[in-house]
This record gives C-alpha cells, sequence and structure tokens, in this order.
C-alpha cells in the first residue's frame, strides 16, 4: 500500500514539473514575441521619422535654391532683358529732322552716341567723355571731347542747331527725362553762335 501511494506521488510531482516547464517555455515564447515586436514598431517609427527629416530637408534645398535664383534676377542689370527703344534724330535728305527707333535689349549711353554717328550727326572720331542720367531729377549731363566741340563750332547757325537739337532729344527722348547739359571736356561748351550754360530742353 506504500508502495502504491508512494508511486502516486511520484506521478503527481513529475507531472506538476513537467506542466510548470511547459508553462516557462511558453512564457519566454510569447516575451520573445512581445519584444520582437516592439523592436520591428521602433524600427519601423525611426524610419518614419528619418524619412520626414529627408523630405524636409529636400524641402528646406528647394527652396533656398529658389530664394537664390530670385535673388539673382533681380540683381542682375537684364531683368530677363525687357526691351527698350532707342530714339535716334537725325537730319534728313531734305533737311528735316527725323527720328529712326532701334530697339535692344540693354540700354547704355553709348548706343546712343552710336547711333548719332551712324545716322551720319557726327563722325566716328568724335567722342563722348561720359553721360550721367539722374532719373530722379530727369537731367542729364554730357560731356563731349574738343573734336566734337571744334566740329559743332565749324557749322553755320542752322548746322550747328540741327546738330544740338539732335543730341539733346536723342538722350532726352530716349531716358525720359525733360533736360540735358552739355559740356566741352569739362568745360561750358562755346559755340561759333551761343555758350551752352545751364541745360537745355527738347524743345530748344
Amino acid at each position: 500500500m506504500r508502495r502504491i501511494l508512494v508511486f502516486v506521488m511520484a506521478l503527481s510531482l513529475s507531472a506538476m514539473f513537467s506542466g510548470c516547464g511547459s508553462n516557462t517555455d511558453t512564457s519566454e515564447k510569447i516575451t520573445s514575441n512581445v519584444q520582437d515586436t516592439q523592436k520591428e514598431d521602433k524600427k519601423d517609427t525611426s524610419q518614419e521619422k528619418t524619412e520626414q527629416v529627408e523630405n524636409k530637408s529636400e524641402e528646406k534645398d528647394e527652396k533656398n535654391e529658389q530664394v537664390v535664383e530670385d535673388a539673382n534676377k533681380e540683381d542682375s542689370g537684364d531683368h530677363e532683358a525687357q526691351d527698350q527703344i532707342l530714339k535716334i534724330y537725325y537730319i534728313s535728305d531734305s533737311e528735316e529732322i527725323e527720328c529712326a527707333e532701334i530697339r535692344t535689349n540693354l540700354l547704355q549711353t553709348t548706343d546712343i552716341w552710336n547711333g548719332l554717328i551712324g545716322e551720319g550727326v557726327l563722325g566716328g572720331e568724335y567722342k563722348m567723355n561720359s553721360c550721367n542720367v539722374d532719373q530722379e531729377q530727369k537731367t542729364i549731363d554730357l560731356d563731349v571731347d574738343s573734336g566734337t566741340g571744334s566740329y559743332i563750332r565749324s557749322m553755320g547757325t542752322t548746322g550747328e542747331q540741327q546738330i544740338l537739337t539732335c543730341i539733346t532729344k536723342s538722350f532726352l527722348k530716349t531716358y525720359g527725362c525733360e533736360r540735358l547739359k552739355i559740356t566741352e571736356n569739362g568745360q561750358t561748351l562755346e559755340t561759333g553762335h551761343t555758350v551752352l550754360e545751364g541745360y537745355m530742353t527738347a524743345d530748344e
């Protein structure tokens, strides 16, 4: 009888230990699965954050590039080169003063002087020393060399007036200014018939 009881107790203890071992394995497996899932979730979240940072960085770079591009456009003298019109006044074969319009992308004072030479108002050997345009005051200060002064002085009254009119109107009309002063090597220009002191208008 005792042997039977001992045998039964031994079987019971064996079953209990076996159950505990099985429960322990199952618990360990569950814990391992939970940890793997948490690792995957963290990995996915980390990847999403990285992608968001990269997208924000790309957007910032694009904005910076656009700002630089816009700034370059603003600093550029051309501003995509809007057409402007040179108005060159010249003396026609019938001795009338007429206007030739020339389109240009970049307006420069030398273009007007060269236009006057091209239309025969001035000779190619005559030079413009400087030309300062004040858009606020609507004035232009033009300084010419002694060759231009001598050429104007060599003309008669009518010829002198025509040349001065062509020069004055060409600069004023092209730049939309109101008054122009002509000097000779920085000094007052004296023609054979008048002293050009102060500013002249396009109607004089």
